[in-house]
């Protein structure tokens, strides 16, 4: 009875859905304030910074994708339902970044998108500028027509309108340069053994920030613990029972 009065008024605190897995380049990279690592896990409403000199990347849980932070760039990440799209949420106040994401959503002071694409997006108090690679997007805030690969939209803040114009292909690159100024090392699974490696030295789908988990003994089962996995032994069959005597004749 006293057991169940104590649960009774205790709550539990409630469980935060992962965005991602982060991935660091330089120094100056923060959650909630706190320097971090390479392999730090990325939580709904965390607050993802970059100093300067220092870029992040957050490989997304679900869907694939990543999202990559300029130096002085402070994201943070929600779920949400926008346009009818159940999407990544990032609000921006400052900074720089490119994301590759299915489906995806933004806002920042000046302009609210939803995107499906490759995109980079510069912001600053007073104008936000937001160029499409591949894909497609469209702004929510200023209201636009859909983008096409190769067009940005710059709208400035507290205007009802964005103007969208159209890149060379010289310019579309320079937009993006910034972002192969840094590199991210992480752990590669190669033939079956996890070897250190830079993000770009192996293919997507064999590249983890998160470190490899070690081998569990062959005579145990691993089970999860938050994002860790745990080695314990098996459970045990009880032993059979031996057989009942004969009954004798009455």
């Amino acid at each position: 009875m006293l057991a169940t009065v104590a649960l009774a008024g205790c709550e539990l605190p409630p469980q935060r859905t992962q965005i991602g897995i982060l991935g660091t380049s330089g120094t100056e990279v923060f959650v909630n304030q706190q320097r971090v690592a390479n392999g730090t896990a990325v939580y709904e409403n965390d607050d993802v910074s970059t100093g300067p000199n220092s870029s992040a990347i957050i490989d997304f849980a679900e869907g694939g994708g990543f999202f990559q932070l300029d130096q002085n760039t402070d994201p943070v990440f929600s779920w949400q339902l926008v346009e009818g799209v159940r999407c990544i949420f990032a609000r921006i106040l400052s900074g720089q970044v490119y994301v590759d994401k299915a489906e995806f959503c933004l806002s920042t002071p000046a302009a609210d998108v939803v995107s499906g694409s490759q995109i980079n997006v510069r912001v600053t108090a007073q104008q936000s500028t937001v160029t499409l690679l591949q894909g497609r997007v469209t702004g929510t805030r200023p209201r636009t027509p859909p983008l096409v690969p190769g067009q940005e939209m710059v709208a400035d803040a507290g205007q009802p309108n964005a103007r969208i114009r159209t890149l060379t292909p010289a310019a579309l690159t320079e937009r993006v340069v910034w972002a192969g100024r840094y590199r991210f090392q992480g752990w590669c699974q190669d033939q079956n053994q996890s070897k250190p490696s830079f993000r770009d030295q192996c293919a997507p789908r064999n590249f983890s920030f998160a470190p490899p988990q070690p081998a569990a003994p062959s005579n145990f089962e691993l089970f999860p613990q938050g994002d860790i996995m745990f080695p314990r032994a098996p459970r045990r069959s009880p032993p059979p029972r031996p057989p009942r005597p004969p009954s004798s004749p009455g």
